[in-house]
């Protein structure tokens, strides 16, 4: 979207109708006003600001929202009027035909109405007169002003920050609006006399979570916590790529949302989830406008993790004919296949993706480009890292592994061997007493756990270069039965 700090170009080219999408409505104005007031036109001209909003009554009237209107009636030429939360007003008969009566007046007087308000709800007659604009997160040299302003706001307490302090809080800061790097220092200065990350960490979990589409995930899980998937590692830490991407694919309780948590764990890195089911919204546009915002948001904090949970729900519907939603999951789908591309993707945003089915994904989904490599196929643990995820939840729980061997773990993945440890210790049972309990997913969903691994194969067997995925954990290539290589668990 374009930048409304850009605003005085588009001015200068004779458009008349903006509209600025943002939740900092004043932030969005004081740009626009230091815009104005720092431009000249090459005629030598100079653009004088005006403002309304819905406190502007008459004495003794109500409010007459076609008032600003005609107010650049009567004004002179090069006036910018700015209508704060005018989306209110705007779907009127009366506004709509009042504006499109006088965009061509408004262009030869040099006159633009500028609209401000949180969501764009722009009526199909006026679509095509508007230009959307929205206002950026802050940025670095922004941060630093709002740090350096609350800094003098500390008046005698003579509060000093290092620039090893202060390149944390601008690092810890991205994401978040000036109001709320505002409300976030002061908070922490309240309580703790000086500047910390942390307070602007927590500010910005809230800012992510009131947005309604990324969910703060928060772990202290690392690579130690997880047994196995030699490749997957291997091809993803140490993470050095500016953006890295990548997606699994295995039957569910593989583990494979598991180990995207312990790699962000790893990583230190602020880590978020999509859910991307809000994005389907009944109200026109909104989806667009979430999408938006997320993205936005993932870009201004710029070093972290999104995860992508079960794509193929996510993301359910976008191989359709768009018959059933006016193709609005087609519409967003295609918004963030676009943000994953490696050329798109921002710097330091790294985003992985897990699926438990191919079904109902179209194909291009998977390719390279969009993501950094082939999905990683998981698949049913062997004996051997059966045998050692078992050890690291007794373990955990405190329970002795013996009582459960390989032969009571056929086709267990290593979720149900977690539950299993975990019911024994609830219950003060032993393992084999927990195991009676414990009934395999890949038995009562055979079928596809055997369409899921013949479509990643390319077959029977891995065979190079037939496969559509790559095996998790190293394998044998040969046109014989798979054998797995040793688990390196200190990989």
């Amino acid at each position: 979207m374009i930048d409304c700090r850009e605003i005085t170009r588009y001015l200068g080219a004779g458009y008349s109708c903006f509209w600025i999408e943002t939740a900092e409505p004043r932030r969005a104005a004081e740009a626009i006003s230091k815009q104005l007031n720092e431009f000249t036109r090459k005629d030598g001209h100079q653009y004088v600001g005006a403002a309304w909003d819905c406190t502007n009554v008459e004495q003794g009237k109500g409010i007459n929202p076609l008032q600003p209107i005609l107010t650049l009636d009567k004004a002179e030429d090069f006036m910018v009027m700015v209508l704060k939360n005018y989306h209110w007003y705007i779907e009127k008969p009366q506004i709509i035909q009042s504006i499109e009566n006088r965009v061509e007046v408004w262009k030869g007087k040099g006159q633009a109405i500028v609209i401000i308000s949180p969501s764009a709800k722009l009526p199909p007659e006026l679509e095509k007169d508007f230009l959307l604009m929205g206002l950026p997160l802050p940025g670095d040299e922004e941060i630093v002003d709002t740090i350096t302003f609350m800094q003098g706001g500390t008046k005698g307490d003579k509060l000093t920050i290092t620039d090893e302090k202060r390149d944390l809080l601008v690092r810890s800061g991205k994401g978040l609006g000036r109001l709320e790097l505002e409300n976030s220092l002061a908070l922490s200065f309240v309580t703790t006399g000086s500047f910390e990350p942390v307070y602007l960490g927590e500010h910005k979990a809230m800012a992510v979570e009131r947005q309604g589409l990324l969910e703060v995930v928060k772990t202290d899980l690392t690579l130690e916590d997880v047994v196995g998937y030699d490749q997957i590692k291997e091809f993803a830490w140490p993470i050095q790529e500016d953006h890295l991407g990548f997606m699994s694919i295995g039957p569910t309780g593989t583990g494979k949302t598991y180990f995207m948590y312990c790699l962000c764990g790893q990583s230190g890195l602020p880590t978020f989830k999509l859910d991307a089911g809000k994005l389907t919204s009944k109200f026109r546009g909104e989806g667009d406008r979430l999408t938006r915002e997320a993205q936005e948001m993932l870009t201004a904090v710029g070093e972290c993790n999104l995860i992508i949970d079960e794509f193929e729900k996510q993301f359910a519907g976008a191989g359709g004919d768009g018959t059933l939603d006016s193709g609005s999951t087609k519409r967003e789908t295609g918004k963030w296949l676009e943000f994953l591309e490696i050329k798109n993707r921002p710097k330091g945003v790294h985003v992985f993706g897990t699926c438990n089915s191919f079904i109902g994904i179209p194909p291009e989904y998977f390719r390279p480009g969009r993501w950094d490599s082939a999905p990683f196929f998981i698949d049913l643990p062997t004996q051997e890292e059966q045998v050692a995820i078992l050890a690291y939840w007794a373990e955990r729980y405190g329970l002795p592994p013996q009582g459960l061997g390989t032969k009571d773990m056929v086709q267990w993945t290593g979720a149900e061997i977690f539950a299993c440890c975990h019911s024994a210790s609830t219950r003060n049972w032993d393992l084999a007493k927990a195991a009676r309990f414990i009934l395999p997913a890949a038995k009562t969903n055979q079928e596809q756990v055997d369409a899921l691994r013949h479509w990643a194969m390319g077959g029977d067997k891995w065979v190079p270069g037939k496969g559509r995925a790559i095996p998790a954990t190293s394998v044998s290539v040969s046109n014989g039965p798979i054998k797995r290589q040793s688990v390196r668990l200190d990989a």
